[in-house]
């Protein structure tokens, strides 16, 4: 997964919050569509604020064993 650095966020790829997510790619572009994400085109390719992702689509707490 790469990252851009833009107006001091984090942005990646719909690709890669898809994956980071655990969402498939059109959720992502529904998110941005109803405003619950921002979108912006970054070298052609359509990108999103890591942070954004993380609070809509947060990781899965470690198992405790």
């Amino acid at each position: 997964m790469e990252t851009v650095r833009l107006d001091g966020r984090d942005w990646v790829t719909v690709a890669d919050a898809a994956e980071l997510g655990n969402v498939r790619a059109v959720t992502i572009y529904q998110n941005i569509r109803r405003g619950r994400l921002h979108g912006r085109l970054y070298m052609r390719r359509l990108a999103v604020p890591l942070d954004e992702v993380m609070a809509l689509w947060p990781a899965d707490e470690p198992e405790v064993y």
